[in-house]
């Protein structure tokens, strides 16, 4: 192999990197404008939990307040049954 055949080897190997790279390159900004909506709907769902978790602590503490109540009125209810016999 003569020293002008190498270089063209050499020179079609290199030049089909760039090729190939150019691709790679192209699928990752691809990839890129892909990942930027993920980004904004994770922060939304996050703070979609977040309210969700919050509002559910809050029916908890009514639901224990209004079962504290219901025993209040069955304690009273019985007392009044009683009562009347």
């Amino acid at each position: 192999m003569t020293n002008e055949e190498f270089q063209r080897l050499i020179l079609e190997k290199l030049n089909s990197l760039d090729g190939r790279l150019e691709n790679v390159e192209k699928g990752l900004r691809e990839l890129n404008k892909m990942v930027d909506p993920i980004h904004e709907q994770t922060a939304e769902l996050t703070e979609f939990k977040s309210e969700i978790s919050y509002k559910l602590d809050e029916i908890m503490e009514n639901d224990k307040s209004f079962n504290e109540i219901i025993e209040e009125h069955e304690i009273a209810i019985r007392s009044l049954r009683r009562m009347s016999i």
